[in-house]
C-alpha cells in the first residue's frame, strides 16, 4: 500500500493558526515553528522527528506535475494533513520504462536534497493507485505521484518525517510506528 489514513486526535497547526489561511503559493517551505508543540511531542514520543514542512495548494480545476520528492525513487513517506472545499484525489504511477525519462528538477532553496523534485512527462508512467487523503494520511512520495483536483480549494501541509537516528522513514516502518492510529 502506498499510502493510509491515520486518526490523529491532535490540530497540526499551533492554535493561533488556522489552517485555510495557509499560503496560497503552489509550493512553499513551511516554519516548524508554526507546527502544534502537542504534535511535534506526540510524533517525537512514538520515534518520529519531523525534518521538514511545506504547503502546497491547488485552486480549481487543475492537474499537478507528476514528480517524486526527493532525486531517487524509492518508498519514502510523509505525513500529510489535506483540507478541501472540493474533490481532488492523490495519484501514484509506476514507469513504464526508465530509459525513456526526461527527469528536471526544481528549483531548490539552500540546496537541501529534500527540497529537490524530479518530474516525470506523462507518456513516461502508468496510474497505479488513486486515493482521497485523509486528515492526516501517510503517503509514499518515493514514487511517481501528482494530485488531481476537480474543483474547490486543497491545501496540504506535508511534514518530512524521519526516524529519531535522522533516517527517512519507509512506508512500511512508518505504518508500524503509527500502527495504534490506522
Amino acid at each position: 500500500m502506498i499510502y493510509y489514513n491515520l486518526e490523529l486526535p491532535i490540530n497540526p497547526l499551533s492554535k493561533s493558526i488556522n489552517f485555510h489561511d495557509l499560503p496560497n503559493q503552489p509550493w512553499s517551505l513551511y516554519s516548524i515553528e508554526n507546527l502544534n508543540l502537542e504534535l511535534i511531542n506526540f510524533l517525537y514520543g512514538i520515534g518520529i522527528c519531523i525534518c521538514t514542512a511545506a504547503v502546497f495548494t491547488t485552486i480549481g480545476k487543475q492537474e499537478t506535475t507528476i514528480h517524486i520528492d526527493g532525486l531517487k525513487i524509492g518508498n519514502f513517506a510523509k505525513l500529510n494533513f489535506v483540507k478541501s472545499t472540493g474533490l481532488h484525489q492523490m495519484n501514484w504511477y509506476s514507469l513504464k520504462e526508465e530509459s525513456k525519462l526526461f527527469p528536471s528538477l526544481r528549483p531548490s532553496e539552500n540546496n537541501l536534497p529534500e527540497r529537490n523534485y524530479v518530474n516525470f512527462l506523462p507518456k513516461d508512467v502508468e496510474l497505479k493507485e488513486t486515493a482521497v487523503i485523509g486528515y492526516p494520511g501517510l503517503v509514499n512520495v518515493g514514487v511517481p505521484h501528482n494530485i488531481t483536483n476537480i474543483n474547490g480549494i486543497r491545501k496540504c501541509l506535508s511534514l518530512g518525517i524521519l526516524d529519531k537516528n535522522g533516517m527517512p522513514l519507509t512506508v512500511e516502518k512508518a505504518v508500524d510506528l503509527f500502527s495504534n492510529y490506522l
